[in-house]
């Protein structure tokens, strides 16, 4: 069984799936069965329906029962040496704490290994599934996989005390899927994401630390859990150090906002003089101009064609999403929805226009290109940062200085803070793992 947190309802099958890399048998509940045309792909695509307690009251009466037959369907898919996918949250929510477990996969994995004898040799596989952004469409997602928990070593305690075992496994399960994900309490998360901005490259550089295989996105999210687990330590032992952090990271926060700059172009213009930039911000400045200048055409032509279903792709998703967790589905929705009327049109209007070769170069070049349109108006919105940050380095050159004293005083304290947090806990910051993580775009 593959067992992961649930951040973007729907979508999360499909990215656990393709992690997983093989066929998957989801449990859904049984709402999502009551459309026949709904019904009928999602038992053709092996998805098992499950009865919560809060199903309407007809259903309700034999919920029990038509869970026995889900348990029983689930054994078989694993006694055929299947797999089984399940989000033990239950639901999705907002927000990057992991909820508390349901029971069902400790049960099903459990119960399987038990009516085999426990010789079936069942196992859950903890994955914790981390995405970008939850509003930007093709956002980078990471899938990261953790040691399974194998059922056997429980056989003697399920024998004793089938509900006491279910519990003691599913605690264990949500401890690893936690330990997998970026998992920040309300209360935590501005300090957490303050952090994030402005400390988690600094540790990126850090002496020791062996991350050059991992991709920049593995990096951030593998950083950005050391930092959450750090920051609710200090909770636990001396909330007065937090207390300190979250006020001097608000103060800077907010200087950078009154001036309308990011804490990343502060980090990449340092230079020892106040009024200078460094030389690597002045290569960033002039590759800034010669993309600008080349890639100008073929984003204007790419936005040109695209903006209409593009436009109304993210305002009908934000309307009508209910919630965050659910916008990327959405987007999908509407989006093959409108491109797919929008395309053939269009498409047509070119070739009796201009005849066939014409109408197979714009359709060769038209999603290409608006990629392309979007990556670029991406570049350069994050580019404007850069020409202000020059043009105040050379305008208000000390005010710039005592921002980067400011930042420099924060990283310190942090690198003292981080070597308490070790001696004290013991832990080891990380290096490449060992374990499997899988992007996916």
């Amino acid at each position: 069984m593959f067992a992961a947190n649930h951040p973007q309802s729907i979508i999360d099958s499909f990215i656990l799936g393709w992690a997983a890399g093989r066929m998957l048998h989801y449990l859904g509940h049984a709402g999502l069965f009551r459309s026949p045309i709904r019904r009928w792909f999602l038992r053709g695509s092996g998805v098992i329906p499950v009865y919560r307690r809060d199903e309407s009251n007809a259903e309700a009466s034999d919920r029990d029962d038509r869970n026995q037959e889900a348990f029983r369907e689930s054994f078989t898919v694993l006694e055929k040496g299947g797999a089984i996918g399940i989000f033990p949250e239950g639901i999705s929510v907002p927000g990057r704490k992991v909820q508390p477990m349901k029971t069902g996969a400790a049960r099903i994995a459990l119960g399987a290994e038990h009516q085999n004898g426990w010789k079936l040799g069942a196992r859950i596989v903890p994955a914790g599934i981390s995405f970008e952004s939850a509003g930007r469409f093709r956002s980078r997602v990471l899938v990261v996989f953790g040691d399974a928990i194998e059922m056997k070593p429980w056989r003697a305690e399920y024998e004793r005390d089938p509900s006491g075992a279910v519990q003691s496994v599913t605690a264990l399960l949500e401890e690893r899927i936690s330990g997998l994900v970026t998992n920040v309490e309300f209360e935590r998360s501005e300090i957490v994401r303050d952090l994030e901005r402005v400390y988690r490259e600094e540790l990126a550089t850090r002496p020791g630390l062996a991350l050059a295989t991992l991709s920049k996105f593995q990096r951030e999210q593998l950083l950005s859990r050391e930092i959450a687990k750090a920051v609710e330590h200090y909770e636990r032992t001396d909330s007065a150090v937090v207390w300190e952090a979250r006020r001097a990271l608000r103060r800077y926060r907010g200087r950078l906002e009154r001036l309308r700059i990011s804490d990343r172009v502060m980090r990449a213009g340092v230079s020892p003089s106040p009024r200078r930039v460094s030389p690597s911000f002045r290569r960033e400045v002039a590759k800034s101009v010669v993309i600008g200048i080349a890639g100008l055409p073929f984003a204007a032509y790419g936005a040109f064609w695209n903006i209409l279903p593009y436009k109304l792709t993210g305002r009908l998703a934000a309307r009508k999403a209910p919630d965050a967790t659910q916008y990327h589905q959405y987007q999908i929705l509407f989006g093959g929805l409108l491109y797919g009327l929008y395309y053939p049109p269009l498409f047509y209007w070119f070739y009796a226009s201009l005849g066939a070769l014409p109408t197979a170069v714009f359709a060769l070049t038209l999603v290409p290109t608006g990629f392309f349109a979007r990556w670029y108006g991406r570049f350069f919105a994050g580019r404007t940062q850069s020409v202000r940050f020059a043009y105040l380095s050379a305008t208000r050159g000390v005010t710039i200085q005592k921002l980067r004293r400011d930042r420099a005083l924060i990283v310190r304290r942090m690198d003292e803070l981080v070597e308490r947090y070790l001696r004290e806990t013991g832990t080891e910051l990380p290096t490449d793992p060992d374990r499997d993580e899988r992007g996916v775009k």
